[in-house]
């Protein structure tokens, strides 16, 4: 299976740590624990491979749609508090496509009636594999706010973000 956020990860993210350390700021502790080992030269090269193809697929996807933008959920569900966040798949594809993408906030914060004991606690398989996944907890999301993602292909965020005003009027009507 092809783990995009994995590659993000190929230096056990050394890099990401240095430049925190370096620039004084403290870590955030939802990022206290990697535990994924470096990546070998020949799955570095693979997976490289595996990208790229996504890459393409995807353009292709825009190309033979005629499409702008694609507009789809940024997360699972509405925004956790900060610091309470756990894997980004929801937009690691397009960091990696190196498709401009934002995120378009809408609604009003959940309210306290909402059944969130229902959905169920247990992390996936997957999430066990992420690195910095914190165990997901529904109570932490009331309050949240809805949202959507908005992507475009790369070289094209001058048409994202005029793509993404008009989203933004659409869920924020001017009344």
């Amino acid at each position: 299976m092809f783990n995009a956020v994995r590659l993000f990860l190929y230096d056990n993210s050394w890099d990401t740590w240095k430049n925190i350390v370096m620039g004084g700021e403290p870590p955030l502790s939802a990022l206290s624990k990697f535990t994924l080992p470096p990546l070998s030269w020949r799955t570095l090269k693979k997976w490289t491979r595996r990208r790229v193809e996504l890459t393409s697929q995807w353009r292709q996807l825009f190309v033979d749609q005629k499409l702008d933008i694609i507009i789809c959920p940024g997360s699972p569900s509405s925004a956790p508090p900060h610091g309470c966040f756990g894997a980004v798949t929801y937009l690691a594809n397009w960091n990696l496509c190196d498709f401009p993408a934002c995120i378009i906030p809408f609604g009003e914060p959940l309210q306290s009636d909402d059944k969130f004991a229902d959905i169920g606690t247990t992390p996936s398989e997957a999430e066990n594999l992420i690195p910095n996944t914190i165990p997901f907890d529904p109570i932490q999301f009331k309050g949240g706010i809805g949202h959507v993602q908005i992507v475009a292909r790369a070289y094209e965020d001058e048409k994202l973000i005029a793509c993404g005003k008009i989203v933004n009027q659409v869920l924020h009507p001017r009344e």
